[in-house]
């Protein structure tokens, strides 16, 4: 992994690569490259796609987008950045050594932390007057999206996409959180990969923000808004086999963004050593609180409300289990 940014300005090529599905893009790229289209005089709009390589939403939309409006036309002055392509071509969130790409944002001395150091350098002296990155979940979720600031403009630009926002207390290390210190920023959380609503979604967002160049003044009166304040992680989870992790409890998922209540099981333990533990937004353990443990049955303390659960061994301990949620009221 460089630490400096591979930047492309070639227009021609980059539409070449809108023909190519997200797992083709490494045979191609070979690396994260950003696509500098900004125009002089015009503040760009900053897109971000496959920072996980199994969340592809971001560039069928975008690819969607170019082919029916944009193919024969220029971009609207854009910096974009096509993100973890080798975790792409093998449908994996990330390989094997590598980081979560969208925990990399916030410093740090490796090869990754100085390289997100070098995009933040590039597209802040752009100058961009928004900043949007696309995701997938791995269970199904209603389309919500993600913010790290709640002023006015960052939350009509939520609404304009869903009723359904999160205020992220956590993870730390988010792409959106660095960006949102000089532009407005948000994620976009389109549900399953394989859905195509998924991709038309974003797609959809993504034309309305380039027609108008601006974010529209949205009621935001109905917004449904929650912080995450806590997520649930797996002990030792770089040290354990997918086979280790703990048995979910099936369909949990059916409770994303609603209240599960207390007594409700979450998990059974394979080993003793993959604990599931609950920690708040300055990584403070807060499992008493929340879980329940009775031999190897773990279950909710408390009434919680759920999100982005996920059944996937390999996820839960390359991320997180799921969050708890709690209502913001602004």
């Amino acid at each position: 992994m460089a630490d400096t940014v591979k930047v492309s300005t070639d227009l021609a090529f980059f539409k070449s690569l809108t023909k190519l599905r997200a797992n083709e893009l490494a045979s191609v790229l070979h690396s994260p490259t950003l696509f500098d289209f900004s125009v002089a005089q015009s503040a760009p709009f900053f897109l971000s796609i496959l920072l996980h390589g199994n969340e592809t939403s971001g560039w069928d939309a975008l690819c969607g987008l170019v082919e029916e409006d944009y193919l024969n036309k220029d971009l609207p002055s854009c910096v974009i950045l096509i993100g973890n392509v080798q975790a792409a071509q093998d449908g994996k969130r990330m390989l094997d050594g590598q980081p979560d790409f969208n925990r990399i944002w916030e410093g740090g001395s490796s090869p990754y932390a100085k390289w997100a150091d070098s995009v933040i350098s590039f597209v802040e002296a752009k100058r961009p007057w928004f900043a949007l990155d696309v995701h997938n979940n791995t269970g199904p979720n209603p389309h919500h999206s993600i913010v790290t600031s709640i002023d006015a403009t960052t939350m009509s630009a939520a609404r304009l996409f869903s009723q359904t926002a999160i205020f992220a207390q956590q993870p730390p290390g988010v792409l959106t959180r660095r960006t949102s210190g000089f532009c407005t920023s948000i994620t976009l959380e389109t549900g399953l990969p394989e859905d195509p609503a998924s991709a038309a979604r974003a797609r959809e967002y993504i034309n309305t923000l380039w027609d108008t160049g601006r974010v529209p003044k949205i009621d935001t009166s109905d917004q449904e808004l929650f912080q995450n304040n806590v997520r649930v992680l797996i002990e030792n989870a770089d040290s354990i086999t997918d086979e280790q992790v703990p048995k979910f409890a099936p369909k949990l998922y059916r409770y994303n963004f609603k209240t599960i209540p207390e007594g409700t099981e979450l998990a059974r333990l394979v080993v003793d050593h993959a604990r599931l533990r609950a920690v708040d937004e300055d990584q403070r353990d807060q499992t008493r609180t929340f879980l329940s443990y009775k031999g190897k049955n773990v279950s909710l303390r408390r009434d919680t409300i759920l999100s982005m659960y996920t059944e996937d061994p390999r996820i839960a301990r390359q991320d997180c289990v799921c969050y708890f949620l709690e209502p913001l009221h602004i």
